[in-house]
């Protein structure tokens, strides 16, 4: 779903899989991290999708940040700050 909070716009990005196991909670966002073996679940990539988006949305100003009580499967909130055409040019610094 998404919705506007004042100057930023919420995104959220939810699905009903296995869920991430909690000792990888804190690394979601780590290049080349792929999370716990869940049995007969298969995978593929490299494990860089998460840090990609986490890194893409800072360079806008924005964030990504995966909601650890979302039970049954995983949410992520995805922030972008809304442009404002008469504030000009807005620069942002690499992350």
């Amino acid at each position: 779903g998404a919705r506007r909070r004042g100057t930023v716009v919420e995104l959220w990005v939810i699905d009903d899989g296995n869920g991430i196991a909690a000792e990888d909670q804190g690394r979601v966002f780590d290049d080349y991290v792929q999370g716990s073996d869940h049995g007969d679940q298969q995978r593929g990539g490299f494990g860089l999708g998460l840090a990609s988006v986490r890194r893409s949305l800072a360079l806008m100003g924005g964030t990504a940040v995966l909601d650890p009580r979302w039970a049954g499967g995983a949410a992520f909130k995805l922030t972008l700050p809304l442009f404002d055409p008469q504030m000009g040019t807005v620069r942002c610094e690499a992350a």
